[in-house]
């Protein structure tokens, strides 16, 4: 009697599309909120060695092109700050932007030459 009565409720819930659904929706939601919540601490936890690395990689080629004459000290700057504001999740800092010049002539020519 009690199986039969167990079967009968269990058949009249599987029957019922309307609670079927509501228990999928809870589901996905618990899901998605697991995945976010597993997404901001990778984030927190990876996010702080990678950008520090990244960071460096950024300023050390920055310097070399400053150095080599590819950017202009101004330039330097501006990169320079826009690159640690960003990573510090300041998002663009508000600083005056570099004069436009010509970019320098090739080694061996004179400014002369250069400027036609």
């Amino acid at each position: 009697m009690i199986a039969t009565v167990s079967m009968t409720l269990l058949a009249q819930q599987t029957r019922d599309p309307t609670r079927l659904l509501l228990w999928l929706g809870i589901f996905i939601v618990a899901v998605v909120i697991l995945g976010v919540a597993i997404m901001m601490v990778r984030r927190r936890v990876l996010g702080s060695d990678m950008s520090r690395e990244t960071e460096q990689g950024f300023l050390d080629e920055l310097r070399q092109m400053r150095d080599s004459g590819k950017m202009t000290k101004e330039e330097y700057d501006l990169a320079r700050k826009s690159l640690t504001a960003r990573l510090a999740g300041k998002g663009q800092p508000k600083v005056a932007k570099p004069s436009t010049r010509p970019p320098p002539p090739p080694p061996g020519l004179r400014e002369d030459d250069a400027h036609g």
